[in-house]
């Protein structure tokens, strides 16, 4: 196994960017008795080590040496109580993609509908807050106007 990730980062993390300048952090963690039976330095590095995903797309070298290197601690990362915990699975491209696909989906959807467009229809100069699309999957903008009168696209 090259690579690892953060056991259900998807779900943990509500911030999908590939470099987000924080992560979530949650309280219940202190009641977790998974996290609470690790050795204590194996929970900072747990810690940091998810910091460190959050800027690698959730892809960390399975290599002790490389991740010693990269985190802000004295002594050596010891990955194996990680992984014997759950908390580090092995790496699946197939997966990360796909959670980034959604999430870079869902925000272009935001994007584009949060924003008014003009009209479709022709000859109207009005600028469009709402939409409807035909069968082609084609979006069509219309005013409120059109809307209220029933236009079909």
């Amino acid at each position: 196994m090259e690579y690892l990730s953060v056991k259900n980062w998807d779900k943990l993390q509500h911030y999908k960017d590939r470099n987000p300048s924080w992560i979530k952090l949650y309280t219940v963690l202190l009641d977790d008795d998974d996290f609470e039976s690790l050795p204590d330095n194996s929970k900072l590095h747990l810690v940091l080590l998810w910091l460190l995903a959050a800027r690698r797309g959730n892809k960390l070298p399975n290599d002790e040496a490389k991740l010693t290197k990269k985190l802000p601690i004295y002594g050596q990362v010891s990955l194996q109580p990680l992984i014997d915990g759950g908390w580090l699975v092995p790496y699946d491209s197939k997966m990360v993609r796909s959670c980034y696909n959604r999430e870079e989906k869902r925000r272009e959807e935001k994007t584009l509908f949060s924003k008014p467009k003009k009209c479709h229809r022709t000859g109207c100069m009005k600028m469009g807050t709402t939409y409807d699309h035909d069968d082609t999957g084609l979006i069509y903008w219309m005013c409120d106007d059109h809307k209220k009168k029933g236009a079909k696209v």
